[in-house]
């Protein structure tokens, strides 16, 4: 009965709001008049007669609902009301005050978007009123557009569409108003209050297409006003990102995860900023520093509908007539964001040291970034320098007389970091020559001794012999003044000459000589043949040497003649010599000359012609940058039209069948363009050779240039393409990639100029740390970062009598102690073993722990140091090769043990050596060189007092520019060469072990498995017909059994084999380390000491000095 009774005052009001309809059911006429234009506004109910969903149940109604704010909506039980202006299907329009009556008979006034000016902000606590307004024309410009009509029906598929597509713009609507919409047009979760979509049941015959028509007006809203994820909408809520100095200029790159770069233009408060956008990813670089903070704008171009309100003039849920608005024309709708910029400020640290210890008090100053400043340093001769902009500058030392002038630093100041630059006062030196003469002209070998007190107070005591053309040389001498110059050992056959005093200048060559007299007395030795007297037939006396003794003691040797090696052209038609010519350096194959050069030859992948009067060569041909791989070239030469050709063979397919390579000439436009990478090497290897070939050809937007640094080899100084090189660098012009063998990469790291491959890897491209062995990863960390990578590894170690395996240390005094437990006779390493064999394989094995690159700090003037070398000085001077000498392997390969010739791993098992190098190459190398001894031996390593003995050797170690433009391309090339080095299936790491994990594990599980061998049918075969399958060998190993040689054949590793291969590498923590110039500065400076000359310590702080000059120049 009450449901009965509420259904019929329903029917009652709808009667009542139909009251003026024109012969239409649920339709209500308004009148609004205003002083300008007036507009009537009608209510249109759904379900209309005839709509096959007319129900009365309450579907298409809802109860009273009271939103956010103080607005409401009434009880509409059975019907869904719509509105219109003008007309009943006139334009549709939308309520803006829900709750608020619509009375009849009243006059509506136009207003246009000034109607928000005054709209009272208590009406919604949520956005401001010009952000309804906004809100408000985008509904309008992507809700329903268009006007309504009585005839909809909802069973009319077209009708319906359009009724809900006006329900879900009213719904919209309705929340902007009350509140429940942010500036982002995100929802607001309304609390206590009615949901505005609860306006619709979800019984609703047009529920789904309203919910569907109400999720696409939303997002298409929403999407309007995205700005970059970086950028806020306001500037009060703008975050502030750091721009960073990358050596040239300040940059930031920022990835906008909304995707919406594209649509927004760019711009800067302050002038020179300039923006750059790629994809998802924004640059903004700048050349000046920024003053204050940067603010970046960034503006989007929109449009949304004009608001047209129809008001009584009255606001809010107490209003006295319903508001309504419609849309008009197209209007601008900008869309804003903000972002800034700032650059914080670094700092630098001077740091000075000095050959005689004096290092407080030195000024020096620093310029650049509009800083011109003198600072000076304290007692531990270091300066801290603060609040310095990011940026260039340069630091300049204050001239003293006693020391050698320093060169201006360059240093790079980074934000929020603290660069250091290092400065050596060294003393000034100079260098003396002594003149050797003598009546009879033999003034080679001659000592000569200059002793006194330096300019600086120090002492100098200095020995030089004469070279062969009589001069010996002082360098690198203190100078001063009041030295004595003698000649030490005067032969005595010559008048003692009297000593010299002498003075040494800096910058300058004093030059002093001796003359020595004989005690005169006669000898002529006369060459004659032994029947004639003369030279016979085309014989010749030449060449025959004779030497003159004193005593049992060789003075001398004399040649009747000698020889020096020469290019000679020959003119073959008058059959004449030309005159000798000294060859250019690594030639290998010479071709006839023609016009153009007087010969050709090759060098590596290169063809050169040379030119005779200007010692010049020309590079012709360069087969890689040809795509040409050379790895199975047999060769190649110039034909005369200019064409070049080559014969190859690929072994990979046909071996029986050989490929004619011809090049000829294209003009330049014909060459596809790419971006060039280029790769610094000393030296090529074959198989690295073969991969570049191979991505040049398939990449098509990069390729590898390689640029090999030994061709700048002379006989004279092979380390002059590293010289060139570091040049090169210092100059700016840095490689993008490098491949680190024979290269002083720690040097080069120093300077900055190498990328931490660990920031690539962290960055999820390529490969990552777990594709890597962890061990000899760790071991290539410094300081937490990565400057190379190789394809491959093996393990320099010391494999070493079992009795070292009873010391916790092991250091060279167990070894020391070790010795006393062999038998008398026995030697540390092979018998053939000198001071300097020793000095360089000990220090090729344990340089790093001398020198620290990434801090500059040597210590060849530690104790460490001075009992390496007192080590070292405790074997032979020179290698004794006379009768009973015993010969000696260089590893610990097994070889015939008889009297003449005995292997380290003999001697070591029988007592007579201690240790010995070996190297793991492989698993299979472990078979070799180890297996026959293995249980006899362990593997301690170089003896340290921290255990590192044991090195890894890299096999084609690769690093990267951190100043290259293409980053990401180089990085590519490296991850590509490492994964084909690593491939499993092919097997493609042709030596040392494999650097990946996976195929390291693969490799150690294939050496541990049996196999068996098949014939071209893939079937097991019996070949000693035992009845049995003949298995596979894996290697091979030699031993004495019965006083025999015999050959023992090794099908499977055991796990016991493959835990004392795994116990070398994880016991391993360093790099085979070398640098040329540091081990040549050693092995000057230790030849006095290995003679006598000097003492430990000198020799040691001589080598300091050197080295630590030399690093602080390099870094």
């Amino acid at each position: 009965m009450k449901k009965l009774y509420r259904r019929s005052i329903s029917g009652l009001l709808a009667l009542l709001i139909c009251f003026t309809a024109i012969l239409g059911s649920g339709v209500t006429a308004f009148a609004a008049a205003s002083t300008g234009e007036t507009a009537d506004s009608y209510s249109v109910a759904f379900p209309r007669d005839g709509d096959a969903n007319l129900d009365y149940s309450g579907t298409w109604g809802h109860d009273e609902l009271h939103y956010m704010n103080g607005w409401t909506s009434g009880e509409a039980t059975w019907m869904t009301t719509l509105h219109t202006i003008g007309s009943f299907d006139g334009q549709a329009c939308y309520c803006i005050e829900p709750g608020v009556p619509r009375l009849l008979g009243k006059t509506y006034s136009h207003h246009g978007e000034d109607y928000w000016k005054n709209y009272p902000s208590d009406c919604n606590s949520t956005i401001d009123a010009d952000t309804i307004k906004t809100l408000l024309g985008r509904i309008m410009q992507y809700g329903y557009q268009g006007n309504l009509s009585t005839s909809w029906r909802s069973q009319n598929d077209a009708d319906a569409d359009k009724l809900a597509h006006m329900m879900a713009t009213q719904a919209l609507v309705w929340e902007t108003v009350v509140g429940e919409r942010d500036a982002n047009f995100n929802h607001v979760d309304p609390g206590s209050a009615d949901a505005v979509k609860s306006v619709y049941r979800t019984t609703h015959p047009l529920y789904s297409r309203f919910s569907a028509y109400y999720d696409s007006i939303e997002d298409s809203v929403q999407k309007h006003t995205i700005v970059p994820s970086f950028m806020a909408k306001s500037t009060g809520k703008a975050q502030t990102v750091e721009l960073n100095w990358d050596g040239s200029c300040y940059s930031a790159t920022l990835t906008d995860t909304n995707g919406v770069l594209g649509n927004y233009r760019f711009s800067a408060n302050q002038t020179g900023v300039s923006f750059s956008v790629q994809g998802n990813v924004l640059t903004i670089s700048t050349q000046n520093a920024p003053t204050g903070t940067l603010r970046v704008t960034a503006e989007k171009e929109a449009l949304r509908k004009g608001v047209v309100v129809w008001s009584d003039g009255h606001y809010g849920p107490d209003g006295t007539m319903q508001d309504v608005v419609t849309y008009s024309a197209t209007v601008s709708d900008p869309v804003t964001a903000f972002l800034n910029l700032k650059v914080s400020y670094g700092s630098t640290k001077i740091i000075k040291t000095s050959e005689d210890g004096k290092v407080d008090g030195i000024t020096f100053t620093i310029t650049g970034e509009g800083v011109n400043q003198s600072v000076t340093t304290d007692r531990n001769g270091e300066i801290h320098i603060d609040n310095l902009m990011p940026g260039v500058y340069t630091v300049t030392e204050q001239s003293y007389d006693k020391y050698v002038p320093q060169e201006s630093h360059r240093v790079t100041v980074l934000a929020g970091q603290t660069a250091t630059v290092s400065f050596n006062n060294v003393l000034r030196r100079g260098e003396l020559t002594v003149t050797k003469t003598s009546e009879d002209g033999l003034n080679q070998g001659v000592k000569f001794h200059l002793f006194g007190t330096s300019l600086s107070g120090l002492p100098v005591d200095e020995y030089a012999v004469t070279e062969e053309n009589g001069v010996a040389t002082f360098r690198d001498v203190l100078i001063g003044t009041g030295y004595t110059l003698e000649e030490m050992d005067t032969a005595i056959r010559y008048v003692v000459p009297n000593s010299q005093s002498a003075a040494v200048e800096w910058n300058s060559v004093t030059n002093k000589s001796f003359s020595n007299i004989l005690k005169k007395f006669n000898v002529t030795v006369t060459k004659s043949d032994c029947e004639v007297g003369t030279a016979q037939g085309d014989a010749s006396l030449a060449g025959a040497a004779y030497g003159i003794y004193k005593g049992d003691q060789l003075v001398d040797t004399y040649y009747t003649d000698e020889n020096g090696q020469f290019f000679i052209p020959v003119d073959l038609e008058t059959k004449t010599w030309g005159e000798k010519i000294k060859m250019p350096a690594n030639v290998w194959n010479v071709y006839p000359g023609d016009d153009a050069y007087d010969f050709y030859y090759k060098n590596n992948d290169n063809i050169y012609g040379y030119t005779f009067a200007s010692d010049t060569k020309d590079k012709l041909v360069d087969w890689m940058a040809c795509d040409v791989d050379t790895s199975n070239m047999y060769d190649s030469g110039m034909l005369s039209d200019g064409r070049v050709v080559g014969m190859t063979q690929d072994w990979s397919s046909d071996t029986t069948a050989y490929q004619l390579i011809v090049l000829h000439r294209i003009d330049a436009s014909e060459v596809k363009e790419k971006t060039v990478l280029t790769l610094a090497c000393m030296g090529l290897d074959w198989s690295l050779r073969s991969k570049i070939v191979e991505y040049n050809k398939s990449n098509d937007q990069y390729r590898i240039q390689v640029v090999d640094y030994s061709e700048y080899a002379t006989d004279d100084d092979y380390n002059a393409g590293i010289t060139k090189l570091t040049t090169e660098i210092i100059s700016g012009s840095v490689p993008d990639i490098f491949l680190t063998s024979n290269l002083p990469i720690d040097k080069y790291a120093a300077k900055g100029v190498i990328a931490d491959l660990n920031t690539f890897m962290d960055g999820g491209n390529g490969l990552s740390r777990d594709y890597f062995v962890p061990q000899v990863m760790s071991a290539l960390e410094k300081d937490g970062k990565l400057y190379e990578l190789p394809t491959s590894f093996s393990v320099q170690t010391y494999a070493l009598s079992s009795i070292a395996s009873q010391y916790d240390t092991w250091n060279v005094a167990a070894v020391q102690d070790a010795m006393t437990q062999l038998q008398e006779g026995a030697t540390v390493f092979s018998d053939g073993w000198t001071k300097n064999t020793a000095l360089s394989n000990c220090l090729s094995r344990n340089l790093s722990a001398f020198v620290d690159w990434t801090t500059g700090k040597c210590e060849f003037d530690s104790e460490a140091f001075q009992q390496l070398l007192a080590f070292c000085n405790s074997f032979p001077a020179e290698t004794s090769d006379g009768d009973g000498a015993i010969a000696y392997a260089s590893s610990a390969d097994i070889a015939v043990d008889d009297a003449m010739w005995e292997s380290d791993a003999t001697r070591i098992t029988n007592g007579k050596q201690l240790m010995s190098t070996t190297g793991m190459y492989s698993f299979d190398s472990y078979i070799w060189n180890v297996y026959a001894i293995r249980d006899k031996i362990t593997f301690t390593g170089y003896p340290t007092e921290d255990g590192s003995g044991s090195s890894f050797e890299l096999q084609m170690p690769m690093a990267i520019s951190s100043v290259t433009k293409y980053p990401d391309a180089a990085w590519d090339f490296v991850c590509s060469i490492i994964k084909k080095m690593n491939t499993i299936d092919e097997n493609n790491y042709y030596y040392g072990f494999p650097i990946s994990q996976a195929a390291f594990d693969a490799e150690m599980t294939d050496i541990m498995t049996e196999q068996y061998q098949l014939d071209e049918n893939g079937e097991q075969v019996d070949w000693d017909g035992d009845g049995e399958p003949d298995k596979a060998i894996r290697g091979s190993y030699e031993t004495m059994e019965n006083g025999e040689t015999v050959y023992k054949d090794v099908y499977a590793l055991t796990q016991e084999d493959i835990d004392q291969i795994l116990g070398v590498i994880n016991s391993t923590r360093s790099v085979y380390d070398y640098d040329q110039e540091i081990l040549d500065i050693i092995t000057d400076e230790v030849a006095a000491y290995f003679a006598g000359d000097k003492d430990v310590q000198t020799t040691a702080s001589m080598i300091q000095s050197r080295v630590n000059l030399y690093v602080q120049e390099q870094r």
